[in-house]
């Protein structure tokens, strides 16, 4: 229960800070496979989930997140410099 809450704090800061719903899930969506292929590789290499490894993990999924805002702020801010808005929606009313 407290890992969903914390996930949704967390989209809720990052869809207020970029003011869109979509990037927040762009950036969430790494964090799963991140911290599966940490497990996946302690398992590899017969090691246990200790403190170390727990920490090790933290950091991994702060750098993977870290790594996917910096992604977004640049494409953001190239969008930004080119002039090009986001896609409207168009209206699908006949005139």
């Amino acid at each position: 229960m407290l890992l969903i809450v914390a996930i949704a704090v967390v989209y809720i800061v990052l869809g207020i800070l970029y003011e869109s719903y979509i990037h927040p899930i762009t950036i969430l969506s790494g964090l799963p496979s991140a911290g599966f292929g940490a497990l996946i590789t302690l398992y590899l290499f017969h090691m246990d989930l200790n403190i170390y490894a727990f920490v090790g993990l933290i950091m991994l999924i702060g750098i993977v997140e870290k790594n996917a805002i910096m992604q977004i702020d640049f494409r953001v801010g190239r969008r930004a410099q080119s002039g090009h808005a986001a896609p409207e929606k168009r209206s699908t009313r006949a005139v």
